[in-house]
């Protein structure tokens, strides 16, 4: 059974342009994601600064062209959300903290997982949980998410909306 209703001019103007936006979107959206390529590319090979945000890790390149400063920042701060009990990440961590800082940042599943599932709370619940700063960084260090080598993944963010005038 169809139900296809004759619709008034208004809907179907609508619908169209609908229609055409969606599709410039997806042109503006694939032409966004080579400039953002070619500057990340460009930010990879110029002085970076370390990241002056709390609780972030990571290391940014600002760019100027002469009119506009763009921070592109390389945030290696991705902590893995769930841990394997009795794995070599799970021994690491009880070497490290005490039982009740455990407690209070993890909680019980069938291994274990944050709390938080926000990795940037989670580093502020381990100042409220572990006062010793080396013993809260060892922890971090502990649970950052690496590749199958063994190396801190990361992510590019080119923060557009932190892109300031000169």
């Amino acid at each position: 059974m169809n139900t296809t209703t004759i619709i008034p001019e208004d809907i179907k103007l609508a619908m169209r342009r609908g229609d055409e936006i969606k599709s410039q979107i997806k042109q503006l959206t694939d032409e966004l994601k080579k400039i953002e390529k070619n500057i990340e590319r460009y930010a990879l090979s110029v002085p970076h600064e370390p990241l002056k945000m709390a609780d972030r890790d990571g290391k940014q390149a600002v760019l100027c062209d002469g009119a506009r400063i763009l921070p592109v920042r390389f945030e290696a701060d991705a902590l893995v959300s769930f841990i394997d009990t009795g794995s070599p990440m799970d021994l690491r961590v009880r070497e490290i903290i005490t039982p009740l800082a455990h407690a209070a940042l993890f909680r019980p599943v069938s291994g274990y997982e944050r709390r938080t599932a926000d990795g940037r709370r989670f580093r502020g619940l381990t100042r409220l949980s572990i006062d010793d700063e080396k013993t809260r960084l060892d922890l971090i260090d502990a649970i950052r998410s690496r590749d199958k080598d063994g190396i801190v993944k990361s992510r590019t963010v080119i923060a557009w909306d932190e892109m300031e005038k000169l």
